[in-house]
């Protein structure tokens, strides 16, 4: 009986879904006690927190979004120091939109993570909010996210970074880990759940085998 508890109890423990920790301070640019929080920047009047309640397409999640218009040869940018683990694997999104009064003006966005190039768009015209996600891998314990936009006619908006780690939970964007909602377990936590069952039938199984006929 008390095998029978033991499993029972791991069964349920594991059955509750992890979340990964979010390693991106300010991803969404929503802490205004100072300018950008938690992000490294050159302060620039091309570079700025964004927001018009009227209109909230211009973000895409909550209030604010970073605002890039510095002029081409002149780039606007942003950079935080994550705490990484080398080797191991994260996955990241962002989500970008662009606007300009002339569609073959000149203009680039550039995101590196580490020595790694995620992202480099010239001549993107306007297009709204995308999303732009994938994974990789660290190269040390510390990975700077870095990005950088010049739009010569126009502007580029960013918002909602996230990054988070593979193997400390389930959830791979900034929406999934603070809006909560039922992850999906990892296959070692299946594993371990259905070992669990798998004593919880042994016990059961031994204890029907003890009674007497």
């Amino acid at each position: 009986m008390k095998k029978l508890l033991v499993a029972a109890l791991l069964c349920s423990a594991l059955a509750a879904p992890a979340y990964a920790a979010e390693l991106v301070t300010n991803g969404g640019f929503e802490d205004t006690s100072t300018n950008f929080a938690g992000w490294n920047f050159v302060p620039s009047n091309t570079l700025s927190l964004f927001s018009n309640p009227a209109n909230p397409a211009v973000v895409h999640g909550g209030v604010y979004a970073a605002y890039f218009i510095a002029p081409t040869g002149s780039y606007d940018w942003l950079s935080q120091n994550l705490k990484t683990v080398a080797g191991q694997t994260y996955d990241y999104s962002f989500w970008l939109s662009a606007a300009t009064t002339d569609e073959t003006a000149p203009s680039e966005f550039y995101v590196q993570f580490g020595s790694q190039t995620m992202l480099d768009l010239q001549h993107t015209g306007t297009f709204g909010y995308t999303e732009f996600s994938g994974s990789f891998v660290a190269a040390s314990n510390v990975t700077e996210i870095y990005f950088e936009g010049a739009n010569s006619l126009g502007l580029y908006l960013l918002d909602d970074i996230s990054v988070t780690s593979r193997t400390s939970g389930s959830c791979v964007s900034r929406v999934a880990c603070d809006g909560g909602g039922g992850g999906v377990p990892e296959p070692a936590t299946w594993a371990l759940m259905i070992s669990g069952f798998g004593l919880a039938g042994a016990a059961l199984r031994r204890r029907r085998a003890l009674t007497p006929a």
